[in-house]
């Protein structure tokens, strides 16, 4: 019963559809137009009373706060402006290179190549991760809220990516490590299930080079060990289904260990809360 209701979720979720996104050349540059559907507004609030209801934590972002969360991260991350027009269509600059999730399907590319995209796509997270938006009376630390292959362009010219599409968030309750780790949880999930079985150990690897934040990793694996409905959301942008799912979640709580174990670092900060963990379970 509940596998069928986490799938006939995740099935609805990745329905959504919110913007329509058009390619155009202005002053010999090109840009994509993404503008909002008619019915976007009830999809929006509809979709996210559920995601509330359920406690996952991401959001669809309202008009307002999209265009704006698009012209500030392009602006403060990217230092290019993002334009937006009298309809309120959202004027964005291509970024140079390829979808990584169409990289990662070339057949012509070498598991290197693809690998090596890979670690240039988590680097470029990291580095999202650690900017931040000015506003009015505070700052906001980055976080995607739906980092999946789709949403990052790979350059192979420099090796080097840049993530996109800021149309969604997390909830603004979910604590920043939170955010960070269902980032990268979102994207590892996303580059595991689209990838064969002989070559997800060289993905991981390079995931892990590349983001090395240890706190977050134990907090992806903390959150794989204990399923929550977040898992629907996570099914839901990376496309899969329950047992596909479940197949990489079960790689991923055998992997992560390891390489934590093999990084001095990151095996400290694991055995600190484990013991937090276990002197915790004792009290109460």
């Amino acid at each position: 019963m509940r596998k069928a209701v986490i799938s006939s979720l995740a099935g609805l979720i990745a329905r959504v559809r919110i913007n329509d996104v058009n390619r155009i050349v202005y002053c010999k540059r090109i840009y994509f137009r993404k503008s909002r559907y008619w019915f976007s507004p009830f999809v929006v609030w509809g979709a996210n009373l559920v995601l509330a209801v359920l406690g996952i934590r991401a959001r669809f972002l309202s008009l307002n706060r999209w265009t704006h969360r698009e012209r500030d991260v392009y602006r403060f991350f990217y230092n290019e402006d993002v334009f937006i027009g009298p309809d309120d269509s959202v004027y964005v600059p291509a970024r140079s290179g390829i979808c990584l999730a169409d990289f990662l399907r070339d057949p012509l590319r070498t598991d290197g190549e693809k690998d090596a995209a890979v670690g240039a796509a988590a680097a470029a997270l990291q580095r999202l991760h650690m900017n931040v938006l000015p506003h009015v009376g505070r700052t906001d630390v980055l976080s995607h809220g739906d980092a999946t292959a789709l949403n990052v362009i790979y350059d192979p010219a420099v090796d080097g990516a840049q993530w996109i599409d800021f149309e969604t968030a997390h909830a603004e309750r979910v604590s920043l490590i939170d955010r960070h780790a269902d980032d990268l949880q979102t994207f590892i999930l996303s580059i595991l299930t689209h990838s064969a079985d002989g070559v997800l150990s060289g993905r991981l690897a390079a995931i892990f080079r590349n983001y090395t934040e240890g706190e977050i990793w134990f907090t992806v694996l903390n959150t794989l060990e204990h399923e929550n409905w977040n898992m629907i959301f996570h099914m839901a942008r990376t496309r899969v289904g329950w047992q596909q799912y479940q197949d990489v979640k079960g790689r991923l709580l055998t992997a992560i260990p390891r390489m934590l174990a093999e990084n001095s670092e990151g095996h400290e900060h694991w055995v600190r809360q484990r013991k937090e963990e276990a002197d915790e379970r004792e009290y109460f």
